[in-house]
């Protein structure tokens, strides 16, 4: 009698279990029909941005194994990194969003990428038990019973549904959509053109992560844009993003009812109701009429069969990988920052056939070229990030890049290698090219001087007696000149050279004031700046000066001004020192 007792037992447990263990949908993946290539090194960088344009700090962005964090700037970084040649794939990832991601065939030189995240706004809640329909935007779901938990067992409370609709006509599609337009079914990859997607996630109350159960599909329905409509088919593949892999895979059909395209889906990431478009790889540069390369140029590709994809060109001008074959393409060069646009036609690419050289060049540049040194006096190798947004590659020692005319510029090594005190280098570029010939990383006082400021409205320069009575000395304020320390950031001003009878003097501006803002100098105060005149007076000491700097913008044609007003003790060429009052007005314009 015990041992039946046991065995009912046993028995109910295992019915029990069975009834309410339910198997995961595991989603179609065609990935073995994909040449990924070989695993080779490359350096891929780029922003995440919210559906606002405003970077997101504090996003986890993976590449394979490795995570990287955004920083203030939603900026990342992945150098050297492994990545199969035909495929790498980055995701990002932050609470309250849905998953950002972009696939992309790695080129030599430095990657620019750039993803939008979308938010995970929760659009509606259903019984598990009974099931739902949920209405969103331009989308429509309707749930069977039947969800469960990652680990397979049945959920029977409420369904919280977070989702997102992607208009394929929205002007950041290529920013929004996951991945790219890159896809493989049985017969191996394509490219797509969509006529809409959704991203969706299911979660229990306490947040758990839900899916449909095998043999429990749900019936979505999604909206076709009207511009879109007469170009729809009857009937149209339905492709999920496969987010292990980076690539959408075939995983049913929608048929056109009415204005709607409805199809049955097994489980929820990001669907997409796409046509199979004819492709090729191919690739292009992007260089200005010195046949300098442009990097960080947004590309725009669009054709009416294809519809629209965008990226980035390369540290090194090159942009391409799946594109669209046998119908005329049309590109849209945009240097960001500048408001200049460059709008190129494509001839329809075939196998083998390649892009070329693209020839931008809409407003003033100036070549910028030199050999670059580590502190040991090796040459550098490696990328630099030229203004916060920009790579340029670095090949033995030599890098050179086109900057617009009359624009500060500033050169950040990535790689230390023996440079380990090296710092941002920084120039101002004018109206001509500037060779630095050789720099070293770690070497003070690298630079020039510059001509060609005008002084404006009331400039002057009065020395009184301290205590204060007439005036005594006004150095005359003309040949104005900057010079900058490459390796520092620092700027100095100058006026007249040192050999005039009249005198001179420079102020020594480091880069930390760069901004405007007033500050206090002292002999020994943190943020120092610096006077030196000559000849009647080589040095100062005891200074006691209230600094302001206002408008301190390094372009063409824009203001800037320092105001000095204070006390010092100044030495003449016997030795004496006298007390003097300094009230100074330097306004210039470049």
């Amino acid at each position: 009698m015990k041992n039946i007792k046991t065995v009912i037992i046993l028995c109910t447990i295992l019915l029990f279990t069975f009834c309410n263990d339910r198997e995961l949908v595991a989603p179609t993946s065609y990935i073995s029909n994909v040449n990924m290539g070989e695993l080779v090194k490359r350096h891929i960088v780029g922003a995440v941005f919210n559906d606002d344009n405003q970077p997101i700090s504090g996003v986890e962005v993976a590449l394979g194994s490795i995570i990287k964090t955004t920083n203030t700037q939603g900026r990342f970084e992945f150098f050297n990194a492994e990545v199969h040649e035909n495929l790498a794939f980055i995701k990002a990832r932050k609470n309250g969003y849905l998953l950002g991601s972009r696939s992309i065939v790695p080129m030599a030189g430095v990657n620019t990428i750039s993803i939008k995240l979308l938010r995970a706004t929760e659009v509606g809640t259903f019984s598990a038990t009974s099931g739902g329909t949920v209405s969103f935007k331009d989308v429509t779901i309707d749930f069977k019973p039947g969800l469960i938990l990652e680990n397979g067992r049945t959920y029977k409370g409420k369904v919280i549904v977070k989702a997102n609709y992607i208009n394929p006509l929205a002007d950041d599609f290529s920013s929004i959509m996951p991945g790219s337009l890159r896809a493989v079914d049985e017969d191996g990859e394509t490219y797509l053109k969509s006529f809409g997607m959704v991203g969706v996630e299911l979660t229990s109350e306490n947040g758990e992560k839900l899916q449909l159960s095998e043999g429990n599909p749900a019936t979505l329905s999604m909206l076709v844009p009207e511009e879109m409509l007469s170009i729809a088919p009857a009937t149209i593949p339905l492709w999920h993003f496969d987010e292990e892999n980076g690539l959408w895979s075939l995983g049913g059909e929608a048929t056109l009812i009415g204005d709607k395209y409805v199809g049955e889906v097994n489980h929820f990431s990001f669907w997409n109701c796409d046509i199979r478009v004819p492709s090729v790889t191919a690739w292009g540069r992007v260089i200005n009429s010195a046949g300098i390369p442009l990097s960080g140029v947004k590309v725009i590709i669009s054709s009416e069969l294809a519809g629209t994809r965008a990226s980035f060109t390369s540290s090194n001008g090159e942009f391409g990988g799946i594109m669209p074959s046998g119908v005329p393409l049309k590109l849209k060069l945009i240097r960001l920052g500048t408001g200049k646009e460059m709008d190129v036609a494509i001839e329809p690419l075939g196998t083998g056939s390649e892009i070329g050289d693209l020839v931008f060049e809409k407003f003033q540049m100036v070549k910028v070229s030199g050999v670059l040194k580590n502190c040991d006096g090796s040459l550098y190798n490696g990328p630099v990030l030229v203004n916060d947004n920009t790579y340029v590659s670095v090949s033995k020692g030599n890098f050179v890049f086109a900057s617009n005319a009359y624009r500060l510029v500033r050169i950040k090594p990535i790689y230390k290698n023996s440079s380990e005190n090296s710092s941002e280098i920084s120039v101002v570029c004018q109206n001509e090219d500037l060779d630095f010939e050789e720099i070293n990383l770690c070497k003070p006082n690298q630079g020039k001087w510059i001509d060609g400021f005008d002084l404006v409205d009331n400039s002057q320069i009065h020395f009184f007696r301290n205590p204060a009575d007439a005036i005594i000395n006004s150095p005359d304020m003309i040949d104005i000149s900057i010079f900058e320390d490459i390796s520092t950031g620092e700027f100095r001003f100058r006026s007249q050279e040192e050999s005039l009878p009249e005198g001179f003097f420079t102020i020594d501006i480091p880069s930390d004031h760069s901004g405007s803002g007033t500050y206090i100098v002292t002999d020994i105060s943190e943020n120092q700046v610096d006077f030196d005149f000559g000849p009647k007076y080589r040095e100062i000491r005891n200074k006691n000066f209230k600094v302001k700097l206002d408008a301190f913008i390094m372009s063409k044609g824009q203001r800037g001004e320092v105001s000095v007003d204070g006390t010092c003790e100044l030495r003449d060429l016997e030795g004496n020192w006298h007390p003097r009052i300094l009230r100074m007005v330097f306004s210039f314009r470049l």
